[in-house]
């Protein structure tokens, strides 16, 4: 059996995105480590319920939800899974700015291997890598704010 969970993060411009995750045992373990490393909040989340959730976004270097760490996973089946962190602090990259340090992330890592479903719903056996992503749009940058 897997659960989906919705995820809606505000960044300190007020801007949101949502990410969706497909889970074994549920998205909260998951939840707080993206938390942990992002600039961003988490505002909403839902996985079945809703959950108000609060908390001040942080200005900094990547203080836009515009902004992603990309992270890849692999199940053992070879399929692949990804987590974003919306707003990523920068200390989670090497010096190139760009490429995610494993070392950084151990927690989130942890948190995935084993409970993240890749494309094939089998779960995650291993970090693959991740990299800073950038969109030009939110798909819900318009959305109003949930108050419970």
């Amino acid at each position: 059996m897997s659960d989906r969970a919705v995820v809606i993060w505000v960044d300190s411009q007020g801007e949101q995105t949502l990410n969706i995750y497909v889970t074994a045992s549920g998205v909260s373990s998951i939840r707080t480590q993206i938390a942990a490393l992002s600039n961003a909040v988490p505002i909403e989340s839902s996985e079945g319920t809703i959950a108000a959730i609060s908390g001040t976004p942080t200005v900094a270097t990547f203080p836009s939800v515009r902004s992603n760490a990309r992270l890849h996973f692999q199940a053992a089946s070879g399929s692949r899974g990804s987590l974003l962190i919306p707003a990523p602090v920068t200390s989670i990259f090497l010096t190139d700015g760009v490429t995610v340090d494993p070392t950084a992330i151990t927690a989130l890592i942890a948190a995935a291997v084993g409970n993240l479903l890749c494309g094939d719903s089998t779960v995650a056996a291993m970090f693959v890598g991740g990299e800073l992503v950038q969109t030009k749009f939110s798909g819900i940058a318009s959305s109003p704010v949930f108050t419970p």
